[in-house]
C-alpha cells in the first residue's frame, strides 16, 4: 500500500466511526462542512435545538467539560463555532444565541465570564470549577476567552450593540500589553480577528502574528501533551495567519497519522484528573472523541 492509499484508508476510517459514534452534532457537521447543501445546514442547525434553552443559550453538554443544563457563555460560543461558518443572523437559533450574550453582558469586567456558579452542582472538568470568592474560573483569568471570540460574534451578525466599541478598545489594549497569551485566549484573539472588519484586522493582525510565533508549538515531540500544535490555530489554508506556520503543517498531519486510533478515531489527551474515571467523564471522552474526529478529518482533508 502506498502513502496515498494508506492517507486515504485512514480518512474514510474516521469517516466511518463519526458517522457510527459521534454525537448528531458533529455528523452534521461533517456534512455540512463536506457539502453545505441546505438540506445538510438544516439538518445541522436543527440537532443544535436540544442544546438551546428558553434564554437563547446553549447547555445540556454541548461542551462536554461543562455538564449542566442550564445555559453558559463558553457552551453558546462553542455553539456558534459549528453554526457561524453556515447560518445568518436572520436564523432564529442563531438569534436566540446572540440574546442570551447581550443579557450576559457585564460592562464592568467588561464582557462575559465562561460560566455560573451553577456548573459546580453538575459534572465538569477541575478548570470550569467556580470558586464562589473569586466568582469566577480560573479560565476567566485570561479576559479575551470568551470575551474576544464573543465580540467577534457581534461584530459579524450585531455590530452596533453599544458595547462594541468599549470591547474593540480593550481588545487591542490587552493583546498589546500581554507579554505572553494564553493559548486557548489566542484562539479567541483569532476568531475575533476572522469575523472583524478590515479596518480592525489591520490593527489586530501584527499583535496576533507576534503572539503565534512566539505561543505555537514547534517541537512535535511535545504535540502528544496538551500543547498548542500549529493546527490548534489554523484550521484553512485561506487563513491569513496560515504562511507563518505552513513549514510546520506537514509534520503536524503527519503526527495526526500517527496517533489515529485503529478504529478511526482519535481520543482526548486530557481527562478530569480522577482517581477513578466516573460515568460522566466517560461520556465526555466519548462526546470529545467524536468531536476530535470529525475536526481532524476536515483538517486531513484541507491540508493533505
Amino acid at each position: 500500500m502506498n502513502l496515498d492509499e494508506k492517507f486515504t484508508l485512514q480518512v474514510v476510517k474516521s469517516k466511518t466511526y463519526a458517522s457510527k459514534h459521534a454525537r448528531l452534532i458533529d455528523k452534521n457537521f461533517l456534512q455540512a462542512s463536506l457539502n453545505p447543501t441546505e438540506k445538510n445546514i438544516d439538518s445541522l442547525v436543527n440537532s443544535f435545538r436540544k442544546y438551546q434553552n428558553k434564554d437563547g443559550g446553549f447547555g445540556h453538554g454541548l461542551e462536554p467539560d461543562i455538564q449542566m443544563p442550564q445555559s453558559s457563555v463558553l457552551a453558546t460560543t462553542v455553539g456558534l463555532q459549528y453554526l457561524s461558518p453556515f447560518v445568518s443572523s436572520k436564523n432564529k437559533v442563531i438569534a436566540k444565541a446572540l440574546s442570551l450574550l447581550k443579557n450576559s453582558y457585564n460592562d464592568k469586567r467588561p464582557g462575559w465570564l465562561t460560566v455560573s456558579k451553577e456548573v459546580n452542582n453538575h459534572p465538569h472538568a477541575p478548570w470550569w470549577h467556580f470558586d464562589e470568592k473569586k466568582q469566577q474560573t480560573i479560565i476567566d483569568r485570561n479576559w479575551g476567552n470568551p470575551t474576544a471570540e464573543v465580540l467577534g460574534y457581534f461584530l459579524k451578525y450585531s455590530p452596533k450593540e453599544s458595547f462594541v466599541q468599549k470591547l474593540i478598545t480593550h481588545s487591542i489594549n490587552r493583546i498589546k500589553k500581554l507579554n505572553k497569551i494564553e493559548m486557548h485566549e489566542l484562539v479567541c484573539f483569532i476568531r475575533l480577528y476572522e469575523n472583524s472588519p478590515t479596518d480592525l484586522k489591520t490593527k489586530l493582525y501584527p499583535l496576533i502574528l507576534n503572539h503565534l510565533k512566539n505561543t505555537v508549538e514547534k517541537n512535535p515531540n511535545k504535540w502528544k501533551e496538551y500543547t498548542a500544535p500549529p493546527l490548534f490555530f489554523i484550521k484553512k489554508k485561506t487563513s491569513d495567519f496560515y504562511p507563518i506556520v505552513k513549514h510546520l503543517i506537514k509534520p503536524n498531519i503527519n503526527f495526526l497519522l500517527e496517533t489515529q486510533q485503529s478504529n478511526g478515531s482519535w481520543l482526548p489527551n486530557w481527562d478530569w484528573k480522577e482517581k477513578t474515571p466516573s460515568k460522566a467523564w466517560q461520556k465526555a471522552k466519548k462526546d470529545w472523541t467524536g468531536y476530535l474526529t470529525v475536526k481532524n478529518t476536515l483538517l486531513l482533508r484541507e491540508f493533505s
